[in-house]
């Protein structure tokens, strides 16, 4: 696992789509990336995230931003 903090967006191993309201060279913090990539991401995305940031972490930003807005996302919840 890797200890990443801080990412630039162009080093990202996902999809820019997911991140298309910041700057090419922005800086992202570990949650906004883990959240975008929960939301939008596809299996194989997922799976790249919870080997990045381990499962401990990516669960916490599900437990904390996602999970309360479930009637947002509904299916999401469900997955």
């Amino acid at each position: 696992m890797f200890n990443l903090q801080i990412m630039k967006l162009q080093n990202l191993p996902f999809s820019s789509v997911y991140f298309w309201t910041y700057k090419k060279d922005a800086n992202l913090p570990d949650e906004e990336i883990i959240e975008k990539v929960l939301l939008y991401g596809s299996l194989k995305e997922m799976s790249m995230l919870l080997k990045l940031f381990g499962y401990e972490k990516c669960y916490e930003v599900y437990k904390n931003k996602i999970l309360p807005q479930k009637e947002r996302y509904p299916r999401l919840i469900n997955f």
